[in-house]
């Protein structure tokens, strides 16, 4: 991926194909794309960028005037960015972004990170410093900030509502326990399974 030379280049925002957000869930990214760019209509709403994912789209440090497909990525045409906030992320404290989207498919903004990752892999760093990095993206939630408690939410969430067949297809006759609940859990979110087991050095 070339290097950037600033907001006048169209940038990458977000990336097709099978994402799972922060809660686990699936999207299709490539109905995600479509959609964005056939409602994007500036008149109505001029997504703004910003610095994580505000509730209230502000401070805004620019807008976006322009979406595209390329690929299989979404690619935003940026204006009107402070010069200040560019100067930033020509140092490299805000290489990555993540596309928030409104619930019937519009964006909602493009919130840059610098400390806080981004849940779904996929994104290219930008470039602006020449710097190697890791290649990551986001879209509209961020990284599970404690994952072992998202486990425990779900593990929680299968003993209070367990299937009525064991894994190996046999009708359940005694309570389900926390250790069978996990392993249902960790088959359903085998990422953040395995990044807790890494976490906690299993």
């Amino acid at each position: 991926m070339p290097d950037f030379k600033g907001f006048d280049d169209w940038i990458e925002i977000f990336i097709g194909g099978e994402q799972r957000d922060s809660q686990g869930r699936l999207h299709d990214g490539d109905a995600i794309i479509d959609k964005a760019i056939s409602m994007f209509d500036p008149n109505k709403h001029e997504p703004p960028l910003v610095v994580g994912h505000p509730e209230n789209n502000a401070p805004a440090f620019g807008w976006i005037e322009g979406l595209k497909r390329v690929g299989n990525a979404l690619y935003a045409k940026f204006k009107d960015v402070v010069p200040e906030f560019e100067n930033l992320v020509k140092r490299g404290l805000f290489k990555k972004r993540s596309a928030s989207f409104y619930p019937d498919g519009r964006l909602r903004h493009v919130g840059f990170l610098g400390a806080m990752p981004p849940a779904v892999k996929g994104l290219a760093d930008l470039n602006f410093m020449k710097m190697e990095g890791e290649k990551t993206m986001s879209f509209e939630f961020d990284e599970i900030e404690d994952v072992g408690k998202f486990l425990d939410e779900k593990v929680l969430e299968v003993l209070n509502n367990p299937p009525e067949f064991s894994e190996v297809g046999v009708r359940r006759e005694r309570p389900i326990t926390y250790s069978e609940a996990f392993v249902i859990v960790s088959k359903r979110y085998p990422k953040e399974t395995e990044r807790y087991l890494k976490a906690i050095g299993r």
